[in-house]
């Protein structure tokens, strides 16, 4: 790889972006080995990584048939999978998974955030059933002890402060996803940072609706955070009556 131009390279990767297959395929054949190249950027990404942004279903199958690598990471640390799953773009997240890419490959030397963390977090339904169909663990942990479930429920962090209709459309967005991971067996009660369960979290971002979904799942209210507090206690703290409400509103 050593030998391959920096002008080579550079022109490698605006044909990728220029979604030119003719040039690509001069490039390949020329260079094998620039499919494990990364471009020489901050973001050091490969032409995968590139292909897989722009969802270009011709540029990933002939950069797979080439032999790029599934499990190398960008500067963001994203595998090709996480960076589709990151832009929402489905095809190219089923032509990965189609093609032996597992679908918790991550970089386990950092955050250890799965593509299905980034999905839940997302609000991507679609895509995160495409990664539990792929046999994506359900209950998996990051660098923060968060589960997929946790990172449903925290969202883009589209908490109160920033206004009822911002909120409101939160809550819809990530119903889905939560209530996908919840069919699919996600537990209701995992303490994730500073010993939070998913209802520590729902409290928090002042959602009754995925409040009452974790509940109707199992979740239990009881349960204290390292701060020694309940989701009541949270969400008594933030001053959300309508949560408080419901959290009374239990029996025992």
């Amino acid at each position: 790889m050593g030998n391959i131009a920096p002008e080579t390279i550079e022109a490698y990767f605006a044909a990728i972006r220029r979604r030119d297959i003719k040039l690509l395929d001069r490039y390949l054949a020329t260079y094998p080995d620039i499919v494990s190249v990364r471009e020489d950027s901050r973001f050091t990404t490969t032409g995968l990584h590139v292909a897989c942004a722009l969802n270009d279903k011709r540029m990933i199958l002939r950069l797979l048939q080439a032999g790029a690598p599934l499990t190398i990471t960008n500067g963001f640390h994203d595998t090709p999978l996480m960076t589709a799953v990151h832009a929402g773009h489905s095809k190219a997240v089923q032509i990965l998974l189609n093609h032996g890419q597992h679908p918790d490959a991550t970089d386990i030397a950092t955050l250890r955030t799965t593509p299905l963390h980034i999905a839940a977090r997302n609000g991507d339904a679609a895509i995160a059933s495409l990664l539990i169909a792929a046999g994506a663990a359900i209950d998996v942990r990051d660098s923060s002890n968060w589960t997929p479930l946790h990172q449903a429920v925290i969202g883009h962090g589209s908490f109160d402060y920033m206004g009822e209709g911002p909120v409101h459309m939160y809550c819809h967005l990530q119903m889905r996803v939560l209530t996908l991971l919840l069919r699919h067996g996600a537990d209701p009660n995992a303490r994730g940072w500073r010993g939070a369960t998913p209802l520590h979290e729902a409290a928090s971002v002042n959602c009754t609706r995925i409040l009452r979904l974790l509940l109707q799942y199992g979740a239990d209210s009881t349960i204290r955070d390292d701060a020694d507090e309940t989701p009541l206690d949270r969400a008594r703290r933030r001053e959300y009556p309508e949560i408080v409400a419901v959290l009374q509103s239990l029996p025992g």
